[in-house]
């Protein structure tokens, strides 16, 4: 039987303190080298995305702010037919965070999202959703905090973060 994710958020602050926890123990107590436990989670992303359709999830592009690149936005404004200034004034927004400063959306979900959660522009789209969730970036364990956040928006990381715990013996 396959896991409901549909109330994903419910399911993710049910874990949260035991996730913060399993957190610790990465970083203080686990005896795998991070090298290893990078093998293991991208072993265990992968069995994981086998059997979750991010077209029919889009999650993220209702809830992330993902920032774009120079390249990104000429991409998405030669696809537009537009001009990157024409771009930004009429579908982004500078946000002028000190944690990630750069070009985002004006409005979630995504202005691109569309019909049946299918992106519209798909072969062009930013870098930051191509790689989204960011399962497969070394340092997992450094980046932990950030997976912890994203259980509440991705199915993948959820299952991924529930596994390492079954495969390290955690509990």
């Amino acid at each position: 039987m396959k896991p409901d994710y549909s109330d994903l958020e419910f399911l993710a602050k049910q874990k949260e303190k035991e996730n913060w926890r399993f957190r610790r123990f990465l970083k203080s107590r686990c005896d795998l080298p991070d090298e290893q436990i990078d093998s293991l989670v991208f072993e265990i992303a992968d069995e994981v995305a086998a059997g979750i359709d991010c077209l029919r999830c889009g999650r993220c592009c209702r809830d992330c702010e993902p920032i774009l690149s120079d390249d990104d936005r000429r991409r998405l404004a030669t696809r537009l037919g537009l001009t990157v200034e024409r771009l930004q004034q009429q579908v982004l927004r500078y946000e002028d965070s000190v944690w990630e400063p750069g070009w985002t959306f004006r409005q979630k979900p995504c202005p691109f999202l569309g019909i049946d959660n299918v992106c519209s522009v798909y072969e062009d789209r930013p870098d930051n959703c191509r790689d989204y969730p960011y399962l497969h970036e070394p340092d997992f364990v450094a980046r932990s905090m950030g997976m912890i956040g994203r259980t509440f928006t991705c199915p993948i990381v959820f299952e991924v973060v529930e596994r390492l715990k079954r495969r390290l013996g955690y509990h």
